[in-house]
Protein backbone atom coordinates (compact mmCIF):
# COMPACT_ATOMS: atom_id res chain seq x y z
CA UNK A 1 0.00 0.00 0.00
CA UNK A 2 3.09 2.66 0.94
CA UNK A 3 4.50 1.15 -2.01
CA UNK A 4 1.60 2.26 -4.42
CA UNK A 5 1.46 5.72 -2.46
CA UNK A 6 4.76 6.63 -3.11
CA UNK A 7 4.64 5.43 -6.68
CA UNK A 8 1.36 7.98 -7.08
CA UNK A 9 3.74 10.66 -5.52
CA UNK A 10 6.66 9.98 -8.18
CA UNK A 11 4.33 9.82 -10.76
CA UNK A 12 2.29 12.77 -9.37
CA UNK A 13 6.16 14.75 -9.25
CA UNK A 14 7.04 13.40 -12.42
CA UNK A 15 3.90 14.67 -13.98
CA UNK A 16 4.36 17.89 -12.76
CA UNK A 17 7.63 18.35 -13.36
CA UNK A 18 6.81 17.64 -17.21
CA UNK A 19 3.30 20.10 -16.74
CA UNK A 20 5.72 22.91 -15.60
CA UNK A 21 8.52 22.21 -18.15
CA UNK A 22 5.38 21.90 -20.99
CA UNK A 23 5.07 25.89 -19.58
CA UNK A 24 8.17 26.87 -19.33
CA UNK A 25 8.25 25.64 -22.88
CA UNK A 26 5.48 27.89 -24.02
CA UNK A 27 6.42 31.18 -22.24
CA UNK A 28 9.61 31.03 -23.76
CA UNK A 29 8.22 29.97 -27.43
CA UNK A 30 6.08 33.16 -26.80
CA UNK A 31 8.37 35.65 -25.74
CA UNK A 32 10.61 33.95 -28.95
CA UNK A 33 7.50 35.10 -30.82
CA UNK A 34 7.13 38.41 -29.43
CA UNK A 35 10.82 39.04 -30.10
CA UNK A 36 10.78 37.99 -33.29
CA UNK A 37 7.47 39.71 -34.04
CA UNK A 38 9.17 43.00 -32.40
CA UNK A 39 12.29 42.56 -34.36
CA UNK A 40 9.92 42.35 -38.17
CA UNK A 41 8.50 45.44 -37.05
CA UNK A 42 11.87 47.57 -36.35
CA UNK A 43 12.70 45.97 -39.49
CA UNK A 44 10.36 46.71 -41.53
CA UNK A 45 10.02 50.82 -40.05
CA UNK A 46 14.05 50.59 -40.74
CA UNK A 47 13.36 49.54 -45.02
CA UNK A 48 10.30 52.05 -44.84
CA UNK A 49 12.83 55.01 -43.12
CA UNK A 50 15.59 54.00 -45.68
CA UNK A 51 13.31 54.14 -48.36
CA UNK A 52 11.53 57.63 -47.94
CA UNK A 53 14.92 58.71 -47.45
CA UNK A 54 16.74 57.71 -50.69
CA UNK A 55 13.36 58.99 -52.46
CA UNK A 56 13.92 62.11 -50.37
CA UNK A 57 17.51 62.02 -51.46
CA UNK A 58 16.86 61.42 -54.95
CA UNK A 59 14.62 64.27 -55.21
CA UNK A 60 17.31 66.69 -53.38
CA UNK A 61 20.17 65.13 -56.36
CA UNK A 62 17.21 66.12 -59.00
CA UNK A 63 16.52 69.42 -57.49
CA UNK A 64 20.50 70.72 -56.89
CA UNK A 65 20.88 69.34 -60.46
CA UNK A 66 18.14 71.59 -61.68
CA UNK A 67 18.93 74.74 -59.65
CA UNK A 68 22.77 74.11 -61.31
CA UNK A 69 21.31 74.40 -64.28
CA UNK A 70 18.94 77.57 -63.80
CA UNK A 71 21.78 79.44 -61.83
CA UNK A 72 24.63 78.43 -64.75
CA UNK A 73 21.64 79.96 -67.23
CA UNK A 74 21.43 83.05 -65.28
CA UNK A 75 25.21 83.51 -65.10
CA UNK A 76 25.96 82.69 -68.89
CA UNK A 77 23.15 84.05 -71.04
CA UNK A 78 21.10 86.07 -68.62
CA UNK A 79 23.88 87.57 -67.01
CA UNK A 80 25.65 88.33 -69.95
CA UNK A 81 22.77 89.99 -71.91
CA UNK A 82 22.06 92.78 -69.25
CA UNK A 83 25.62 93.67 -69.26
CA UNK A 84 24.81 94.00 -72.91
CA UNK A 85 21.95 96.08 -71.99
CA UNK A 86 23.89 98.15 -69.44
CA UNK A 87 26.53 98.90 -71.79
CA UNK A 88 24.24 100.32 -74.44
CA UNK A 89 22.82 102.21 -71.89
CA UNK A 90 25.65 103.82 -70.71
CA UNK A 91 26.22 105.40 -74.27
CA UNK A 92 22.66 106.02 -74.19
CA UNK A 93 23.27 107.69 -70.92
CA UNK A 94 26.05 109.88 -72.05
CA UNK A 95 24.39 110.69 -75.81
CA UNK A 96 21.32 112.17 -74.21
CA UNK A 97 23.69 114.18 -71.49
CA UNK A 98 22.38 117.54 -73.40
CA UNK A 99 18.77 116.17 -73.53
CA UNK A 100 15.28 116.13 -71.62
CA UNK A 101 16.00 112.54 -71.31
CA UNK A 102 19.14 112.37 -69.18
CA UNK A 103 17.50 111.73 -66.20
CA UNK A 104 15.21 108.57 -67.20
CA UNK A 105 17.74 107.16 -68.87
CA UNK A 106 19.97 107.73 -65.71
CA UNK A 107 17.49 105.95 -63.96
CA UNK A 108 17.01 103.21 -65.93
CA UNK A 109 20.59 102.33 -66.23
CA UNK A 110 20.46 102.85 -62.14
CA UNK A 111 17.59 100.15 -62.01
CA UNK A 112 19.00 97.66 -64.64
CA UNK A 113 22.82 97.75 -62.83
CA UNK A 114 20.40 96.99 -59.62
CA UNK A 115 18.92 94.03 -61.78
CA UNK A 116 22.34 92.91 -63.05
CA UNK A 117 23.55 92.77 -59.45
CA UNK A 118 20.07 90.71 -58.29
CA UNK A 119 20.59 88.21 -60.92
CA UNK A 120 24.18 87.21 -60.01
CA UNK A 121 23.62 87.47 -56.74
CA UNK A 122 20.49 84.89 -57.28
CA UNK A 123 23.02 82.38 -59.49
CA UNK A 124 25.68 82.56 -56.69
CA UNK A 125 22.67 81.21 -54.50
CA UNK A 126 21.18 78.42 -56.68
CA UNK A 127 24.82 77.27 -57.24
CA UNK A 128 26.31 74.20 -55.47
CA UNK A 129 29.25 75.43 -55.97
CA UNK A 130 28.80 78.13 -53.94
CA UNK A 131 28.35 76.91 -50.50
CA UNK A 132 30.87 74.25 -51.61
CA UNK A 133 33.40 76.93 -52.19
CA UNK A 134 32.64 79.64 -49.31
CA UNK A 135 30.68 77.52 -46.82
CA UNK A 136 26.82 77.86 -45.06
CA UNK A 137 27.49 80.85 -43.45
CA UNK A 138 28.85 83.00 -46.47
CA UNK A 139 26.26 81.67 -48.46
CA UNK A 140 23.59 82.61 -46.00
CA UNK A 141 24.96 86.12 -45.84
CA UNK A 142 24.81 86.36 -49.23
CA UNK A 143 21.04 85.66 -48.84
CA UNK A 144 20.13 88.50 -46.27
CA UNK A 145 21.97 91.09 -48.68
CA UNK A 146 19.80 89.81 -51.27
CA UNK A 147 17.03 90.23 -49.74
CA UNK A 148 17.67 93.35 -47.83
CA UNK A 149 18.44 94.82 -51.64
CA UNK A 150 14.68 94.78 -51.77
CA UNK A 151 12.68 98.09 -51.24
CA UNK A 152 11.11 96.67 -47.85
CA UNK A 153 10.03 98.08 -44.59
CA UNK A 154 12.16 96.15 -41.99
CA UNK A 155 15.46 94.99 -42.75
CA UNK A 156 16.61 91.33 -42.25
CA UNK A 157 19.71 90.78 -39.85
CA UNK A 158 21.96 87.55 -39.53
CA UNK A 159 23.62 86.53 -36.28
CA UNK A 160 26.23 83.90 -35.94
CA UNK A 161 26.85 82.33 -32.39
CA UNK A 162 29.65 80.30 -31.11
CA UNK A 163 32.37 79.13 -33.43
CA UNK A 164 31.11 77.86 -36.92
CA UNK A 165 32.47 74.28 -38.09
CA UNK A 166 31.81 72.38 -41.52
CA UNK A 167 28.88 69.87 -41.52
CA UNK A 168 29.85 68.15 -45.04
CA UNK A 169 29.01 69.62 -48.45
CA UNK A 170 25.87 67.54 -48.82
CA UNK A 171 24.62 68.35 -44.96
CA UNK A 172 25.20 72.46 -45.74
CA UNK A 173 23.58 72.24 -49.17
CA UNK A 174 20.32 70.64 -47.79
CA UNK A 175 20.18 73.08 -44.97
CA UNK A 176 20.85 76.40 -47.35
CA UNK A 177 17.92 75.09 -49.56
CA UNK A 178 16.02 74.43 -45.83
CA UNK A 179 16.77 77.72 -45.20
CA UNK A 180 16.10 79.65 -48.41
CA UNK A 181 12.46 78.06 -48.17
CA UNK A 182 11.72 79.11 -44.59
CA UNK A 183 13.22 82.94 -45.73
CA UNK A 184 10.74 82.83 -48.90
CA UNK A 185 8.06 81.71 -46.53
CA UNK A 186 8.31 85.16 -43.92
CA UNK A 187 8.92 87.26 -46.90
CA UNK A 188 5.72 85.76 -48.45
CA UNK A 189 3.55 85.87 -45.54
CA UNK A 190 5.64 89.01 -43.50
CA UNK A 191 7.23 91.04 -46.23
CA UNK A 192 7.28 94.15 -44.52
CA UNK A 193 8.21 92.53 -40.94
CA UNK A 194 11.82 92.33 -39.38
CA UNK A 195 13.18 88.77 -40.24
CA UNK A 196 16.00 87.44 -38.20
CA UNK A 197 18.41 83.83 -39.21
CA UNK A 198 20.31 83.14 -36.41
CA UNK A 199 23.15 80.02 -36.54
CA UNK A 200 23.88 78.75 -33.03
CA UNK A 201 26.93 76.26 -33.54
CA UNK A 202 26.48 74.52 -30.16
CA UNK A 203 29.15 71.95 -29.70
CA UNK A 204 26.83 69.17 -30.53
CA UNK A 205 24.48 70.35 -32.86
CA UNK A 206 23.97 73.39 -35.41
CA UNK A 207 20.55 74.65 -34.58
CA UNK A 208 18.86 77.78 -37.03
CA UNK A 209 16.64 80.18 -36.39
CA UNK A 210 13.84 82.04 -38.75
CA UNK A 211 11.99 84.34 -37.18
CA UNK A 212 9.82 87.43 -38.44
CA UNK A 213 7.72 89.58 -36.55
CA UNK A 214 4.63 89.21 -38.86
CA UNK A 215 1.35 88.44 -38.79
CA UNK A 216 2.00 84.43 -37.76
CA UNK A 217 -1.01 81.93 -38.11
CA UNK A 218 -2.56 78.99 -36.19
CA UNK A 219 -0.82 75.74 -37.04
CA UNK A 220 -4.63 74.31 -36.10
CA UNK A 221 -5.98 75.95 -39.13
CA UNK A 222 -3.56 75.11 -41.60
CA UNK A 223 -3.64 71.45 -40.70
CA UNK A 224 -7.15 71.48 -41.08
CA UNK A 225 -6.73 72.84 -44.77
CA UNK A 226 -8.41 71.08 -47.59
CA UNK A 227 -5.77 69.05 -50.22
CA UNK A 228 -6.18 71.84 -52.93
CA UNK A 229 -5.34 74.68 -50.40
CA UNK A 230 -2.62 72.59 -48.17
CA UNK A 231 1.00 73.56 -49.18
CA UNK A 232 4.00 71.23 -48.96
CA UNK A 233 6.59 73.71 -47.20
CA UNK A 234 6.06 72.57 -43.52
CA UNK A 235 5.99 68.77 -45.09
CA UNK A 236 9.63 69.33 -46.37
CA UNK A 237 10.77 70.91 -44.43
CA UNK A 238 10.06 68.15 -41.37
CA UNK A 239 11.47 65.72 -44.10
CA UNK A 240 14.63 67.01 -44.44
CA UNK A 241 15.30 67.83 -41.24
CA UNK A 242 14.52 64.27 -40.82
CA UNK A 243 17.06 63.20 -43.26
CA UNK A 244 19.79 64.77 -41.34
CA UNK A 245 19.12 63.42 -38.75
CA UNK A 246 17.43 66.72 -36.47
CA UNK A 247 14.54 68.01 -36.26
CA UNK A 248 12.13 70.93 -37.57
CA UNK A 249 9.74 72.82 -35.10
CA UNK A 250 7.47 75.82 -35.32
CA UNK A 251 6.14 78.48 -33.02
CA UNK A 252 3.48 80.50 -34.39
CA UNK A 253 -0.06 82.52 -33.22
CA UNK A 254 -1.94 84.99 -34.67
CA UNK A 255 -0.22 88.22 -34.40
CA UNK A 256 2.35 86.68 -32.73
CA UNK A 257 4.98 86.19 -35.37
CA UNK A 258 6.74 82.96 -36.70
CA UNK A 259 9.84 81.30 -35.63
CA UNK A 260 10.73 78.24 -37.40
CA UNK A 261 13.65 75.63 -35.55
CA UNK A 262 16.52 73.49 -37.40
CA UNK A 263 18.00 71.24 -34.99
CA UNK A 264 21.20 69.30 -36.82
CA UNK A 265 23.26 67.22 -35.26
CA UNK A 266 27.28 67.15 -35.79
CA UNK A 267 28.12 63.93 -36.54
CA UNK A 268 32.11 64.68 -36.62
CA UNK A 269 32.36 65.71 -32.83
CA UNK A 270 35.79 66.94 -32.48
CA UNK A 271 38.13 65.14 -30.10
CA UNK A 272 38.97 66.76 -26.50
CA UNK A 273 42.28 66.13 -24.98
CA UNK A 274 42.05 65.69 -22.03
CA UNK A 275 45.66 64.36 -21.22
CA UNK A 276 47.38 66.56 -18.70
CA UNK A 277 49.86 69.10 -20.21
CA UNK A 278 53.62 69.23 -19.18
CA UNK A 279 55.54 72.64 -18.61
Amino acid sequence: MQQSKAQLIIVLLFGTFIFLLLCAFIIILLLFFKQRQRQNLTEKADIHTAYEQAILQAQLETQNQMLQHVAEELHDHVGQMLAVVVLYLNVLHEETSETPYRERVAKLLTHTTMLVNDVRGLSKSLSTDTIARFGLVACLTLEIERINRADRAEQATLQVLGEPYQLGEQTEIVLLRMVQEALNNALKYAYDAAITLTLDYQPDALMLTVADEGPGFSMSEVDARPLTGSGQGLHNLRRRATLLGGTCTWQTAPQQGTRVTLWIPRKDKPVIDKSPTTN
